[in-house]
């Protein structure tokens, strides 16, 4: 049974509560309207609660984004950095062969640069792709952190409430006693 319709089923109760006896005719030991409006305060709590719920889940969202960013940022600078410098070892490996007698040094020297220039570019790649698992890893990790805080708190308040509920309906119920008990001891004086 949801929440709301045991709030619901309390507010119906204390609506249809009966009168006491003279000289309290038209009152009863729970005072209504202050009863009443304390449900509405719980009522119109709730939704603050779940609304820091929606809060978590975006700010989770961002945190993923971000990482999701600083990967492909750290991939395009790899890809610029190494793209720079096969542009720089083919101008240079094109200098080189330019020069008539050193033209042998000059391509395997642009050989050797070009290898270099390709070894450095999947260092660099790999590492960047590190960076970015590393990143989306993280990411993952703050997002499931905050999931579970939001787990937390909601049970939590789920907790808060069922002890709130229970606290009511057993002060409902122990008044509910108090006013046969004081309708049967009425009744057994108007006996006598």
């Amino acid at each position: 049974m949801s929440i709301f319709r045991i709030l619901d089923q309390i507010e119906k109760a204390l609506q249809n509560a009966p009168a006491l006896i003279w000289p309290l005719k038209g009152r009863s030991i729970i005072k209504r309207d202050k009863f009443i409006s304390l449900i509405e305060e719980f009522r119109a709590s709730l939704p603050e609660e779940f609304s820091k719920a929606a809060v978590i889940s975006r700010e989770r969202n961002r945190v993923i984004n971000e990482a999701h960013a600083r990967a492909d940022k750290i991939l395009r600078q790899a890809e610029d950095s190494c793209g720079q410098m096969i542009k720089e070892s083919q101008i240079e490996a094109k200098r080189i062969v330019s020069q008539s007698e050193l033209v042998k040094a000059a391509r395997e020297e642009a050989e050797r640069i070009t290898m270099e220039a390709k070894e450095e570019a999947a260092r660099i790649r790999q590492k960047a792709g590190s960076e970015a698992s590393k990143s989306k890893e993280q990411a993952k990790s703050e997002s499931e952190g905050i999931i579970a805080r939001a787990k937390e708190e909601a049970d939590s308040i789920m907790k808060n409430a069922d002890e709130y509920e229970d606290k009511m309906l057993k002060r409902l119920e122990s008044d509910a006693k108090r006013i046969l008990e004081i309708i049967s001891s009425s009744r057994g004086e108007e006996e006598k």
